[in-house]
């Protein structure tokens, strides 16, 4: 019964991308405008998931250390006990760590180190499981108190969905890359309120890549 389960949403699965893909092509008058309308969907999603992970980050941190999810955290932290200060960034070192190690070794450091090894290693490709894995992880190493940024993470993020749409639709290496490009622009732009910061850092730092 399981495995027919599974069939049946692997075959709805592959019928659904097909039909994207088909109709990805239709639409796709030359490779400019088919770029330019992915390009648009990639940032408007990378874009949402960056300012969810800002919520998401600033929950996290409410949850750990108390006080509103608006408040500073730096008054935050000032108000709580030395004992969970010490104590909550290894925790918070000690669920991530398996995490890593067992699930995905990929959401390890700060992140735009492996988006740059997905780029020169994999052709740009991104495995899909890496952004909610990246999300969580992150989450919980900022928001316990870890030495670390939303930037990286961000990047991470906004890339894989990127490749990720890529992948799903089966497109080519540099279509690919162009669209992890993309998302890692629309994550910075969101989660620090810089487009063009985000372009520019996609340019030189990413693809490297002017034309």
């Amino acid at each position: 019964m399981v495995d027919r389960v599974v069939e049946l949403l692997r075959s709805l699965y592959e019928r659904v991308r097909r039909g994207l893909i088909n109709l990805y092509h239709f639409f796709e008058l030359n490779e400019a405008t088919g770029m330019l309308g992915l390009g648009i969907f990639v940032g408007i999603a990378c874009g949402h998931a960056a300012v969810g992970f800002r919520h998401l980050l600033a929950l996290a941190q409410a949850l750990v250390f108390g006080g509103a999810e608006s408040s500073s955290f730096l008054e935050v932290l000032r108000s709580v006990p030395w004992y969970v200060r010490l104590t909550a960034p290894a925790a918070g070192g000690l669920v991530v760590g398996p995490m890593i190690h067992y699930l995905s070794r990929e959401i390890r450091g700060t992140g735009v180190p492996e988006v740059l090894s997905a780029v020169v290693t994999r052709e740009g490709r991104i495995r899909w499981r890496v952004i909610p894995l990246k999300a969580v992880a992150s989450c919980l190493t900022i928001g316990t108190g870890g030495s670390a940024g939303r930037e990286g993470p961000i990047v991470h993020i906004g890339a894989g969905l990127g490749s990720a749409v890529g992948e799903f639709l089966e497109l080519a290496q540099k279509k690919v890359k162009t669209l992890l490009g993309c998302g890692a622009a629309a994550g910075i732009a969101g989660t620090f309120n810089a487009p063009l910061g985000g372009v520019i850092f996609s340019l030189e730092i990413l693809l490297e890549d002017f034309h």
